[in-house]
C-alpha cells in the first residue's frame, strides 16, 4: 500500500511531511474497504517516514485490528523505494525474516516509485498506486521466504482505491 496523500515538498524534510486532511479520509476509506475484503494483516512493514506512519494510525481508527498486528517501521523501506528495482527483494527479505508461520495476511505501506515497482514485478503485469492505494496480492509457499522468493509470481486480486 502506498501512503495518504501528504502536505507539498518543501516545507518540512520530505521524510516529515504529513498527510492532509483529504489523505487522512482516503486512508479511513481504504481501511474500510480492506476490512469487508476480509484481508486483515496480523504483520506490518511500514517506512518510518511521518507520512507513512500516520496513514498507519489512520487506518487503525477504521480496523482495530491493525493495532495489534507485529509492526516494523524501517527506514530503510523510506530510502531503497527511490532506488530502481531495489524495492522488490528488499521487501521480500524483511517479510521473509518478520512474517512468521502463524501470519496469513502482510501490509507493507511505503513510497513510489518502488512500491508500484515491486508490485508490479510481483504481479508480473503492471500495477499503479496512487496515494491511499493498496495492492491486494496473493501469494503461496510453504513459508514466507518461499512465496516472496526471486521469480515467485503472485496473483493481483485487485487493487483498492478511495
Amino acid at each position: 500500500m502506498r501512503h495518504a496523500e501528504s502536505e507539498a515538498a518543501g516545507r518540512v524534510r520530505d521524510h516529515d511531511r504529513e498527510i492532509t486532511p483529504q489523505g487522512a479520509e482516503e486512508s479511513r476509506q481504504v481501511a474500510q474497504q480492506l476490512a469487508a475484503a476480509g484481508w486483515v494483516p496480523q504483520v506490518i512493514v511500514c517506512s518510518n517516514a511521518q507520512r507513512t506512519r500516520q496513514t498507519l494510525d489512520v487506518m487503525q481508527q477504521v480496523l482495530p485490528e491493525l493495532a495489534e498486528a507485529d509492526a516494523h517501521f524501517l527506514g530503510s523501506l523510506y530510502t531503497t523505494a527511490a532506488l530502481d528495482g531495489q524495492t522488490r527483494g528488499h521487501l521480500a527479505a524483511i517479510v521473509a525474516a518478520e512474517a512468521g508461520p502463524s501470519h496469513t495476511c502482510c501490509l507493507c505501506l511505503g513510497h513510489n516509485k518502488g512500491w508500484e515497482e515491486a508490485a508490479s514485478a510481483l504481479a508480473g503485469e503492471t500495477v499503479r498506486l496512487g496515494n491511499s492505494h493498496a495492492a491486494l496480492l496473493e501469494g503461496r509457499g510453504a513459508s514466507w521466504a518461499d512465496a516472496v522468493a526471486e521469480g515467485v509470481q503472485w496473483r493481483l486480486v485487485r487493487v483498492l482505491e478511495p
